[in-house]
């Protein structure tokens, strides 16, 4: 089993971001963007100096409990989710969407539990996000197009390689030498999780390769999709999602 640990990486907007790995591997809270490395491990620290604060209960309209402290929400989508406030006001970390507040509340637990887990950074030779594109180099987007991520297995088993492709497209030509961005959707504000990367051939089809595991704290399953960020003429393109069980 690996250590608890916090991840210190970049995303796909180049800012600094942490997240808390349990010893499943699965994520217990993310962090919010930040725009240097030394602000983002400072985050870490806060966690850290302030996972003993106690939980206020929003849902129940319990309010007035002092900074810091986990505040337990309903968001858009009636899930249940926890934030960590600072002495400041500001959020430090958050969890994700739970069906119950049950659930939401051993996410804040996990918190508490592995918050002297070790800092583990990932920038120093991570892997980019965002590859150079070889499409032409000119002057603005113009030209629509269409990205699909071919029919992938509904479920996987850990530890397994699966082959993703798909196909990159303006109209019914292929789009060669694009970098294709593949992730794993996260349901809300959080940063979607980076899985891999591929470029397309001539006829514009890809292939990203993908060892299975589990992304997520709160189920075993992985939402994915894969992106074209714009290259030259062409404009930005997303496919739809497909989920994939982990098991």
């Amino acid at each position: 089993m690996m250590k608890t640990k916090f991840q210190v990486y970049k995303d796909v907007a180049e800012k600094f971001r942490f997240r808390l790995r349990a010893p499943n591997n699965k994520i217990v809270a993310v962090s919010e963007g930040y725009e240097t490395k030394d602000g983002c491990v400072k985050g870490v620290h806060a966690i850290k100096k302030y996972c003993d604060a106690d939980i206020e209960d929003l849902t129940i309209g319990e309010e007035g409990i002092a900074n810091p402290k986990f505040q337990v929400f309903r968001d858009q989508a009636e899930k249940y989710r926890f934030r960590l406030r600072a002495p400041n006001n500001e959020i430090v970390a958050v969890g994700e969407g739970y069906e119950s507040k049950a659930g939401c509340i051993k996410g804040v637990q996990a918190v508490k539990e592995y918050c002297d887990a070790e800092i583990d950074d990932l920038t120093t030779g991570q892997i980019s996000e965002k590859p150079q594109s070889k499409v032409p180099e000119e002057e603005g987007f113009e030209d629509e197009t269409t990205l699909i991520l071919g029919n992938p297995p509904s479920e996987v088993q850990k530890g397994s390689t699966v082959s993703f492709t798909g196909k990159l497209v303006s109209g019914n030509k292929g789009i060669a030498g694009a970098w294709i961005s593949m992730y794993d959707s996260d349901r809300s504000f959080m940063e979607d999780d980076y899985m891999g990367h591929g470029e397309t051939l001539e006829d514009g089809t890809f292939s990203i390769n993908w060892k299975a595991k589990e992304m997520d704290w709160w189920d075993d399953t992985v939402e994915v999709y894969v992106r074209f960020a714009g290259a030259g003429v062409f404009k930005p393109s997303k496919s739809e999602k497909h989920v994939i069980k982990v098991s």
